[in-house]
């Protein structure tokens, strides 16, 4: 394993799949980490009125605030990732951009900040491991 999608979207869950990436680099060595969230795509009349690099500028500062404790917990461990922020639907972006970076696995958390969760596993989680080609890690 070389380079992994980190997917994240700031909940607790999203937390401990970062703690075992950074104990997993602990006892393996470094890796190239891509550190992603995901965020849909905003309705018209979330958006009304506002211009598209208004629109852009306020999801980069969202993602970037969801990220925070994520970015926290590696450089506490010394690790360095590098920030991705898209939007669209979650499970088939995390699948995608795994494949774009050319990532080895993808980690995430089991549940994520949804408001409907599956019973043992967050949909998002379900979805990614039905459609990726790749391994995922599912941290609970």
């Amino acid at each position: 394993m070389r380079k992994i999608l980190l997917a994240v979207d700031g909940s607790e869950h999203s937390d401990k799949a970062v703690q075992f990436v950074v104990d997993f680099c602990r006892e393996h060595g470094p890796l190239e980490i891509h550190l992603l969230t995901v965020e849909p795509k905003p309705e018209g009349w979330q958006t009304h009125g506002m211009e598209a690099e208004a629109i852009k500028a306020q999801l980069k500062m969202h993602c970037h605030a969801v990220q925070q404790s994520a970015h926290a917990l590696l450089q506490d461990a010394g690790l360095n990732a590098q920030a991705h922020f898209r939007e669209g639907n979650a499970a088939e972006t995390i699948v995608l951009e795994a494949g774009k970076l050319g990532c080895d696995v993808i980690v995430m958390g089991s549940r994520g900040l949804g408001a409907f969760s599956g019973i043992t596993l967050g949909s998002v989680t379900r979805k990614v491991l039905h459609l990726a080609q790749t391994p995922v890690v599912c941290v609970k």
